[in-house]
């Protein structure tokens, strides 16, 4: 299934042949002979707002540019940036700058990145009660009133789903991982694809002036044109007798109306174009179809087959045309390409739900226990609770593996020579993990090894290795190790003491700039990024840690420890067993 536009003067599929810019203005030639004009839309830049809801956060210089992009297209587009460098903020912020004309929003997400999604909403958007609501099964009551919703893509793909949302008239719908939609005949795309056509038909109602040869007289008569709004622009014709001389008298093709779509669409995926570049044709088709209208024109005008039969590489003599024509509706840049206004250092917390209902299970045993021997005693010691609290840890970690295999695979499709690090605590969770990631290639790092072996690994081994991911132990990675080379690194399960983990972190980052251009890394930007689940004990020590940061600095003062806190202690201990999943 695709999205075809025909031509409103022949109804012939419209499919672009040429394009001419004319100052604002594009002249476009279609297969069918046609030419239809396009207006390019006008931002004014000094009115946008582009900070957070309260004021805290604002939007980089590039992202600035996203936003006036997704603007410029009238919400019709693919943002492509590479993976972290803020898709999400772009696509919310242009949505806070035209809240009156583009809500009710959907936003379609992979389950696991939902709760992630809500928080970026009401940090970027709109934190009131009635900003977004989160769509959780095709059974759940789905209240009206809310300014955005969000959903899984698995849950939207369900028989009757679509319809059920339908009701809602969403004047936009952002979809996260567009590159989820790659193949055309899975239950994803056909149930976007259809949601886009169906929700963007109208009627309009149109005046059509009509001239009688016989006798001269001259009458307009007013008609309702059945549209679909995807299109640039439709045609109507319509039979009326002269009420003068009673000659029958038909109005065609000199009549259109120029609309715009119903519901606009924002794309976001880190695909690159060279490699992956097949991923694309759904985005490019739903953003643009007269430019992309069938799979097979697409591979046939602009990829090249392997000696697999694959068909996802640009050819490569074709590669700079193929830029120009997705120009229009594709922005991407690269962190090379922003680097100067990235921070040297950056942490990411990314929250995500676990799926599992085995976990579940077992994390919720382990608080039934706890609540049962928290009735038997009233102290709070750090060495009574540590272990069950361990344990809890130890399940949200094997929570996060899927999640995080299918983040390191996304990572080395974004970068053909990024690497990406891992810090797990438990060996349970480290080889499950090396066993999720053994179709990538990866490497381990931890206190099994020996001194010499961990100084091969970081220093001679890994930096030129074809293995681009590193699993660490995060204890054995504290000291005495070097890994600037590495820009990205996930925490998946965090330490107890704030200078644990800023030892932790400084093995990717060096402020010695001297240093860093000897070794050619004077523009070397680091991310690393928290993974929390969502319900559990990581949600509440976050919590607990940001609040200290407040207080004592972004160091914590290079002392804090769970251990040494008695209140927090608590206060984590109370605020885990309170909740189950």
């Amino acid at each position: 299934m695709r999205l075809v536009q025909t031509c409103p003067l022949c109804d012939k599929p419209l499919v672009l042949a040429t394009s001419h810019a004319v100052g604002d203005t594009d002249i476009r030639e279609y297969k069918c002979g046609h030419l239809f004009t396009h207006q390019a839309i006008q931002v004014d830049e000094s009115a946008l707002d582009l900070s957070s809801v309260d004021g805290s956060k604002t939007a980089r210089n590039y992202q600035r540019d996203g936003v006036e992009f997704i603007l410029k297209s009238d919400f019709n587009c693919i943002i492509g940036d590479q993976m972290r460098l803020g898709k999400t903020p772009q696509s919310l912020l242009a949505l806070k700058n035209a809240y009156a004309e583009r809500t009710p929003c959907l936003i379609l997400v992979r389950s696991a990145n939902l709760w992630q999604w809500v928080r970026e909403y009401k940090t970027w958007t709109d934190s009131l009660p009635a900003g977004i609501f989160p769509i959780q099964g095709t059974k759940s009551f789905i209240p009206p009133g809310f300014s955005a919703y969000i959903v899984s893509m698995d849950t939207f793909s369900r028989t009757g789903m679509s319809e059920k949302l339908m009701a809602f008239g969403f004047k936009l719908v952002i979809v996260d991982e567009a590159h989820s939609f790659k193949n055309t005949d899975s239950k994803r795309s056909q149930a976007l694809i259809a949601f886009l056509r169906e929700i963007n038909r109208a009627d309009l109602v149109h005046e059509v002036p009509f001239h009688c040869m016989l006798c001269k007289h001259q009458w307009m008569e007013t008609i309702v044109v059945k549209i679909n709004t995807m299109d640039a622009q439709r045609a109507t014709t319509k039979r009326s007798q002269c009420e003068k001389c009673s000659a029958v008298v038909t109005q065609s093709a000199a009549v259109h109306v120029k609309v715009t779509r119903n519901c606009g669409v924002i794309m976001l995926t880190g695909t690159p174009l060279k490699n992956r570049a097949d991923e694309l044709f759904v985005p490019l088709n739903i953003v643009n179809p007269t430019e992309f209208p069938s799979l097979e024109r697409f591979r046939r005008n602009w990829l090249m087959q392997s000696a697999q039969g694959k068909w996802s590489k640009v050819n490569p003599y074709a590669l700079d045309r193929f830029k120009s024509a997705i120009a229009p509706n594709y922005l991407r840049r690269e962190k090379e390409d922003v680097y100067k206004n990235l921070p040297a250092i950056e942490r990411i917390f990314t929250v995500i739900e676990i799926q599992e209902e085995s976990l579940k299970k077992a994390y919720n045993a382990v608080l039934d226990r706890m609540e049962r021997e928290m009735h038997e005693r009233s102290n709070y010691k750090f060495f009574d609770s540590i272990g069950d609290l361990m344990i809890l840890r130890q399940i949200c970690g094997m929570g996060k593996v899927k999640w995080t295999a299918d983040y390191a695979e996304a990572c080395l499709t974004d970068s053909e020579r990024a690497k990406l690090a891992i810090g797990v605590h438990h060996h349970n969770v480290r080889d499950t993990l090396m066993y999720e990631l053994s179709n990538l290639g990866a490497v381990k790092l931890d206190g099994e090894d020996s001194a010499e072996q961990k100084d091969y690994i970081a220093h001679k081994y890994f930096e030129k290795a074809p293995e681009r991911i590193l699993v660490l132990g995060m204890m054995a990675a504290k000291e005495g190790l070097e890994l600037v080379y590495i820009p990205n690194a996930l925490v998946l399960e965090r330490e107890w003491s704030s200078a644990d983990e800023e030892q932790f972190e400084y093995r990717f980052y060096n402020p010695d700039l001297e240093y860093l251009a000897k070794r050619g890394l004077e523009n070397k930007r680091t991310t690393i990024e928290y993974i929390i689940a969502k319900g559990t004990i990581d949600e509440w020590f976050y919590d607990l840690v940001e609040e200290k940061r407040r207080i004592f600095g972004e160091t914590l003062g290079s002392n804090w420890s769970l251990q040494d806190d008695a209140g927090s202690f608590k206060e984590l201990i109370e605020r885990t067993v309170s909740h189950r999943l």
